[in-house]
């Protein structure tokens, strides 16, 4: 569960770098013309000759109110307290009671504000460290039942400071008590409690879309929840082709996303090569989604960042869990090892080498369609050709938290991911007693690991040092039937790096600096070698990037009004080149309900995916990672602006954004395209002005909302002709219903997606081939000219939670995606059969079919 820093004077401000917040927890409810029990019992006894027994710890600070023993009777005395506290009282022989806990327990409270004492209408009300909460009703008041007596609740709503308190203070249901909260100055990076969506979905103050895979309640199509998945229901972000390895954040490319693991860059974000995210999110603490007005510490990613956080806290109790679905099973641990020192491990594995379900059916269809493994071709000679794939995929990862004292801390994480894909081929040849057979491979892997060290020198200074290493490879053997030909093909990136942070507050909370110094060095390795004909092709580039950044945060003493002013500057080393970047972030509340916002950046980034031909990788896998060299494959950089409008009010939000985004320095080789473009090597841009809705209703138990994006994204390469055209990812109209609702435990979701088609470049009618020389090509009429059918997709999800008992609780999970089974077109190419064919072949590309899911797990 996301925690928040209360901003009181009595708690120290924490790792502002990495977002880990921490409730700070009231003092107990005061207790005004209340008594304690142990000292009311005594008295109950003398009165009526009877006696209690009972464990000290089970009336450890048990109020109830004051009352005259005298004037009431004893049935109706015990009546009232166990009302009040919900303690049973058990009459063992005539006149020996028994007092025990009531397992599990009712509580609530009515939620106010402190300065006026208005009720608050549509508080969240979160049980700590589970998955239960609530919402305040009209009046200002909840209840949450299965509640233990040690529980401890956390109430937040925007604009004001979050607050701890603990179950048993909350017990008597004949007076609820009240819970003030009180408002709060925000500066932008602190969060701002607006849920929308689902629960554990929030926006901060800075437009930083933040979520936490611990406190989700439940989104369409999900059995569980999966880190990257989860980012496409926010309006903006879609994926073209249904995969999380090809995010698209306002019109970008995939590669145009910086994504961070514990501040550690990662260039292998899926599963399945794409399917599912390669990131565990049960130990997952925070995802944050920056689509504009990045914080300067952060370069590279001209479209948008995407942060992932573990658990940045040291535990002192064991915990953990594990559970299983249709394509795997994983389990983490919460490891103790003494006071301010534990441990943080998980592990994940697929069983879709050894067993085969309809997930994976589905899944391996969708994935592989259009390669080798799937592709298949005659040959005269042939009878029959047999295809035997093996297929596993696992992530590990393991993290170490220090806390020296209450000043210094320490944290150092790994990972390790990796994509396993085995392709056989056999042959039964005719009048050949030997069949042939020939096995393929594709590996996809990374391993990263990185730490940091936090101090807090003074009341205003605090700095951060940090250090990481990332690697990835991507490494593909080809074997081809009836020849002896293979070829090798290898995609490699490391990157090194330091960066050191720094804030200095200078009006407390309200005015502050913050800045550092960030190194970087990236090297990229591409291989290709083929042995028949003899052939290797080596190329390897390095790039340093020395950069300084800082950035002046002001919040105004009402809170109306917060601004940050960044500034970052790259110098690459091999090209003697400066960079400047600035970036600007301002909001202000025109009233409680009307917030607006204004952004604005330029970055840049020098690490960029091209396709070469698409059948690279065995056509699985086929971009491979390059580095800029500032000539052929330039620095790619962006300008970007936007404006949002919000109205938040009685869990209705309403929100509105306009954004222009032009960015320069891609190439043809970088943008996928397969038609008279995908030979090319020319320099460009594309440029992209939209809008985004979105509509939100959230009730105690139900939550529904209605997101639109409007995009016209367009290219301009002047050495093209046409020099204008339609970008490949230029979706004009894209809407998203879905709905969820909780009925006791069980908990549902149901959402559509719809958007009109992408665009795709047909062959020119009535001219379809071009027999110049010896190699026939296809003439193709204008790019990007036509569009596929709308895409339409409808999914459900469902779960159920209980407890198996004290410790141990349970969720048992099922999803249908696409339950009409729609199969939408995600693409369409042409080729020829052979370089010498007149026959233009039309290659669809479908998305999943209907594809279940259901998992089971146990967490403690």
């Amino acid at each position: 569960m996301q925690k928040i820093i209360s901003r009181s004077w009595h708690l120290l401000i924490l790792l502002f770098l990495l977002h880990n917040f921490q409730v700070s927890f009231s003092q107990d409810l005061k207790q005004n013309n209340k008594l304690l029990l142990v000292e009311v019992l005594p008295q109950i006894e003398q009165q009526f000759s009877v006696t209690f027994t009972y464990v000290d710890e089970t009336l450890d600070n048990v109020y109830v109110r004051a009352f005259d023993v005298k004037k009431t009777y004893l049935s109706k005395l015990l009546q009232n307290i166990s009302s009040q506290t919900q303690l049973v009282f058990n009459e063992l022989t005539k006149g020996n009671y028994a007092i025990s806990e009531n397992p599990e327990l009712t509580v609530c409270a009515t939620i106010i504000d402190a300065e006026n004492d208005d009720r608050i209408f549509g508080a969240t009300i979160v049980v700590v460290n589970k998955s239960q909460g609530a919402l305040s009703i009209e009046d200002g008041s909840f209840k949450l039942s299965e509640i233990k007596r040690t529980d401890s609740l956390e109430v937040r709503y925007l604009g004001y400071k979050s607050v701890g308190v603990y179950a048993k203070d909350l017990l008597d249901l004949t007076n609820c008590p009240l819970i003030k909260l009180e408002r709060k100055y925000e500066t932008l990076n602190e969060v701002v409690l607006t849920e929308f969506l689902t629960v554990g979905i929030q926006k901060q103050k800075d437009g930083v879309i933040s979520m936490s895979p611990d406190d989700f309640g439940i989104l369409p199509g999900l059995a569980e929840p999966d880190v990257l998945q989860t980012i496409q229901a926010l309006p903006g972000v879609k994926s073209i082709d249904e995969t999380i390895s090809d995010i698209n954040i306002r019109g970008g490319t995939n590669d145009q996303n910086l994504v961070l693991w514990d501040d550690i860059r990662m260039f292998q974000l899926g599963h399945f090569f794409g399917l599912i995210s390669a990131f565990n999110p049960y130990v997952t603490n925070n995802i944050a989604v920056i689509k504009n007005g990045t914080n300067a510490q952060y370069g590279d990613g001209v479209s948008s960042v995407i942060k992932m956080e573990t658990d940045n806290d040291v535990k002192e109790e064991f915990s953990g869990g594990g559970g299983i679905n249709f394509i795997g099973a994983d389990a983490y641990a919460n490891l103790p090892i003494r006071e301010g020192l534990s441990a943080q491990v998980s592990a994940r594995r697929s069983a879709t080498d050894f067993l085969r379900s309809p997930t994976y059916d589905q899944y391996f269809t969708r994935a592989f369609q259009d390669s080798k493994i799937t592709d298949l071709t005659t040959n005269e000679d042939v009878e029959d050709i047999e295809g035997e794939e093996t297929f596993f995929f696992y992530d590990l990862s393991a993290k170490i938290l220090y806390d020296l004292d209450d000043k210094h801390s320490f944290r150092a994480s790994f990972i390790n991911i990796a994509n396993k894909l085995t392709y056989v081929e056999r042959a039964e040849v005719t009048g050949n007693p030997f069949d042939e057979e020939k096995e393929s491979s594709l590996d996809q892997k990374s391993l990263a690991f990185g730490g940091n060290w936090t101090a807090k020198w003074t009341d205003r200074l605090t700095t951060t040092l940090s250090g990481y290493y990332t690697n990835y490879d991507l490494d593909a053997l080809n074997f081809t039937l009836f020849s002896d030909q293979r070829l090798l093909q290898l995609n490699e990136v490391l990157e090194t790096g330091t960066k050191l942070v720094a804030t200095y507050d200078l009006q407390g909370e309200r005015v502050y600096l913050s800045g550092g110094y960030h190194f970087s060095e990236i090297g990229v390795t591409n291989i290709t070698d083929i042995n028949i004909p003899s052939f290797n092709e080596t190329r390897k580039d390095v790039l340093r990037n020395h950069a300084v950044f800082g950035e002046y945060n002001f919040s105004s003493e009402t809170g109306d009004l917060a601004a940050r002013l960044g500034l970052r500057a790259n110098y690459f080393s091999n090209f003697e080149k400066l960079v400047i970047e600035p970036r600007l972030n301002v909001v202000y509340k025109f009233s409680p309900e009307i917030t607006g916002e204004l952004r604005a950046e330029m970055k840049s980034q020098t690490a960029t995916q091209e396709i070469d031909l698409q059948d690279n990788f065995l056509g699985v896998e086929k971009r491979r990672w390059e580095l800029s060299n500032d000539g052929s494959r330039p620095i790619t950089q962006s300008k970007q602006a936007s404006t949002e409008f919000s109205y938040n009010k009685n869990n209705w939000l309403v929100s509105l954004s306009a954004f222009y985004k032009d960015v320069t320095g891609i190439t043809t080789s970088n943008q996928g395209f397969q038609n008279q473009n995908q030979f090319a090597r020319f320099e460009g841009g594309y440029s992209l002005s939209g809008v985004e809705f979105l509509l939100n209703k959230k009730a105690a138990n139900f939550s529904a909302w209605l997101g639109y994006s409007y995009n016209v994204n367009n290219y301009e390469f002047t050495d093209l002709d046409p020099g204008e055209f339609r970008n490949n990812l230029d979706v004009r109209h894209a809407v998203t219903v879905a709905a969820t609702y909780t009925w006791q435990k069980i908990r549902f979701a149901l959402g559509t997606n719809w958007r009109t088609g992408r665009p795709y470049t047909l062959p020119l009618p009535g001219n379809e081939i071009n027999e110049s020389g010896l190699i026939n090509t296809i003439n193709y009429d204008v790019p990007n000219g036509a569009n596929l059918d709308d895409y339409w997709r409808t999914d459900f999800s469902a779960n159920y939670k209980f407890n198996v008992n004290d410790r141990l609780r349970a969720t048992v999970g099922a999803a249908l995606l696409n339950i009409f089974d729609r199969r939408n077109t995600l693409n369409i190419y042409y080729r020829l059969d052979t370089p010498q064919s007149d026959n233009v072949q039309e290659v669809e590309q479908k998305s999943l079919g209907i594809t279940p899911n259901v998992s089971f797990r146990l967490n403690f």
